[in-house]
């Protein structure tokens, strides 16, 4: 089971929880609205299964990346960093660019930080989201 709860905007505090992975919407589409109406989250995976954490922090990461990027703030994993220049418009390319450059590295990955200057990835793996459901 995943928990998302709601860290800015009109229903501070909610949180909602999701079982299972045969859901009926792509995780992607609700943080999708939430990067869409501005609304920050995080994700508690302590009661998630493999399955549950992996579909719902690529999810995540994907949604976190076109935050960063729509803020004017950098992504950065391992030797590169991406930002958008000042007017210039977010398309689905850089995204489609940065995820594959993160796939292809080969790495489990996990989101080292994500603050108001940018989001840093870095390699890991998917025990660092849930160190107790092995």
């Amino acid at each position: 089971m995943i928990k998302v709860k709601v860290l800015s905007g009109q229903y501070i505090g909610r949180e909602r929880e999701f079982g299972g992975i045969n859901l009926p919407f792509d995780p992607l589409e609700v943080l999708g609205q939430m990067v869409h109406a501005k609304i920050s989250w995080e994700i508690n995976y302590s009661q998630a299964t493999k399955e549950e954490a992996f579909l719902w922090f690529r999810a995540d990461l994907v949604a976190r990346i076109i935050c960063a990027l729509i803020q004017g703030r950098f992504v950065q994993f391992m030797d590169q960093r991406w930002q958008l220049k000042s007017g210039e418009k977010l398309g689905y390319d850089l995204i489609a660019k940065i995820e594959d450059y993160i796939v292809n590295s080969g790495f489990m990955v996990t989101i080292a930080g994500d603050d108001e200057k940018g989001l840093i990835v870095k390699t890991g793996g998917p025990e660092n989201l849930n160190p107790d459901n092995n």
